[in-house]
């Protein structure tokens, strides 16, 4: 356990949220790449996760930054009726409380992280998850779907100019900006105009194998760890999951790659709703896993420097030859 984080005040924090005279023990701990995660059990059988930001305090912002995003994710899609995320206990912001820390406190799923590589799980039963998820994506979507006055273009744009004014401060020293201005230059030709003026729905942001909970049969119980969720414009929330994604435009998708996102797109082909027939537009386009890198360097400075790295040109024409 991460010796940071007052252990023994795990119990005292979770009391605060709890106050029917349950004795909680502290029955397992875990770390995550951004969290320690203990679990906590109580006597009428019922079990909560206590997630604790193992960043450094002196990133307060950033710490205060991923409770509150995932305690507003938890909090809709609680009120919307999604069965697949845990539900919000309470939350901490502090560092003046029992453990020492912000945390958060929510239901714990039962389950095992599903294991996810180009070879296991083997079909059948890989195409069974990837159907479920494909339920369970279109499903996020339909029931967090927000109109905003803000066009996709509009968004991307504010994004990407404000990125100019930071490097003018030298807070991106990565990048140039003859970087971000490739990137506002492309813009035009990644977006789908058929939805640009279309709602905002809640994006996973991180929806790999570890993240996903499933039983002994491999049916999907629940999806953890929403702490980069957030509303973004359909076109990218409808993007492939990022199991199914891409980690680098310049080698090409891997034969499991490939039938895995078919598999998956006919899933959705299959759905009749509004939210699958919109992701359907985007998986289904040609240069989707472009569509889905691009929309991703906006924000992520790592895949922006990737992108730039190779020129953005280039990429392009490599996709639009797969």
């Amino acid at each position: 356990m991460n010796k940071l984080i007052n252990e023994d005040g795990i119990l005292l924090a979770t009391n605060q949220f709890r106050t029917d005279g349950q004795v909680p023990t502290l029955s397992d701990s875990f770390k995550t790449f951004r969290f320690q995660v203990f679990k906590v059990d109580f006597e009428d059988g019922e079990s909560w996760a206590i997630r604790v930001p193992t960043v450094s305090p002196s990133f307060l912002g950033l710490t205060v930054y991923l409770i509150e995003a995932e305690a507003r994710a938890l909090t809709e899609l609680e009120e919307k009726g999604f069965k697949w995320a845990p539900k919000l206990k309470g939350c901490d912001l502090t560092f003046d409380n029992p453990i020492g820390h912000p945390f958060i406190a929510t239901t714990w799923i039962p389950g095992t992280r599903l294991v996810w590589t180009d070879d296991s799980p083997s079909r059948p039963i890989r195409d069974k998850v990837l159907e479920q998820l494909a339920t369970i994506q279109a499903e996020l979507i339909e029931c967090s779907q927000e109109n905003k006055p803000t066009t996709a273009t509009e968004h991307y744009t504010k994004v990407i100019q404000d990125k100019i004014v930071r490097i003018r401060d030298g807070k991106l020293p990565e990048i140039t900006e003859q970087d971000v201005s490739d990137q506002q230059s492309l813009l035009p030709t990644v977006l789908i105009p058929d939805l640009d003026e279309t709602y905002w729905a809640i994006d996973h942001g991180e929806l790999v194998g570890e993240k996903i909970l499933v039983d002994s049969e491999h049916d999907i119980i629940g999806i953890t760890d929403w702490d980069l969720a957030t509303k973004m414009p359909l076109q990218q929330a409808a993007t492939f999951p990022q199991l199914l994604r891409l980690q680098d435009l310049a080698v090409p998708p891997s034969a499991a790659i490939k039938k895995d996102q078919e598999t998956y797109l006919a899933s959705i082909l299959a759905q009749d709703t509004n939210a699958a027939k919109s992701m359907a537009i985007v998986q289904n386009a040609k240069d989707a896993d472009f569509h889905a890198f691009f929309l991703d360097s906006i924000i992520s400075k790592s895949q922006h420097r990737d992108l730039a790295s190779h020129k953005w040109e280039k990429a392009v024409a490599f996709q639009k030859d797969q």
